[in-house]
C-alpha cells in the first residue's frame, strides 16, 4: 500500500487499541501531516486437517482456497497465506482477522464444510509480543 502512495512516506503503528475490538491503526504521515489511516488486525494461523471427505476432493484445493477467502473478505478479515503442508497438518492457514469472535466464525464455517478440522491460534509479531511481556504483571 504504501508503494502506492510514494516512497517518502514512512508509516507508523500509533498502538491504539480499541477495548473488545483488539484493533490498532498505522498512520501514514507526508512530512508532518497525517494523510491515511490503516487498521491492524489481530493476525490468526488457522491449522487444518482434511476429513476424508475433504482428502476425497482435494483436486478442489484452488475452489476451496478461492471460497475460503470470500468468507474471510466477508467477515472483514484479510487473507494473508494459505499452504498445502507436509507433516502435522494438511494445511496451513494466516489470517488478519478484527477480533477472536470474528475468527471463531470463520473456523467455524470451514468446519461445517465437512471437508476440515481447525486448530487455531494468535499469533503475534516479535513487536507485538516484546510488548506484551513488558506489560505484563509480576506474580
Amino acid at each position: 500500500m504504501l508503494d502506492e502512495v510514494g516512497a517518502d512516506i514512512s508509516a507508523i503503528d500509533c498502538g491504539v487499541q480499541w477495548a473488545r475490538t483488539e484493533l490498532s491503526f498505522r498512520i501514514t504521515l507526508v512530512g508532518d501531516r497525517a494523510s491515511h489511516r490503516e487498521e491492524i488486525m489481530p493476525t490468526f494461523l488457522c491449522f487444518l486437517n482434511w476429513t476424508d471427505q475433504g482428502a476425497k476432493n482435494t483436486k478442489d484445493i484452488v475452489k476451496r482456497y478461492q471460497a475460503s477467502k470470500a468468507v474471510v473478505e466477508k467477515l472483514g478479515g484479510r487473507l494473508l497465506s494459505a499452504y498445502v503442508t507436509t507433516g502435522q497438518y494438511d494445511v496451513v492457514v494466516t489470517v488478519e482477522m478484527p477480533n477472536g469472535e470474528t475468527m471463531t466464525k470463520y473456523a467455524m464455517a470451514i468446519s461445517a464444510t465437512g471437508n476440515a478440522r481447525t486448530t487455531t491460534v494468535r499469533g503475534y509479531s516479535p513487536e507485538e509480543f516484546s510488548k506484551l511481556a513488558a506489560e505484563a504483571p509480576s506474580m
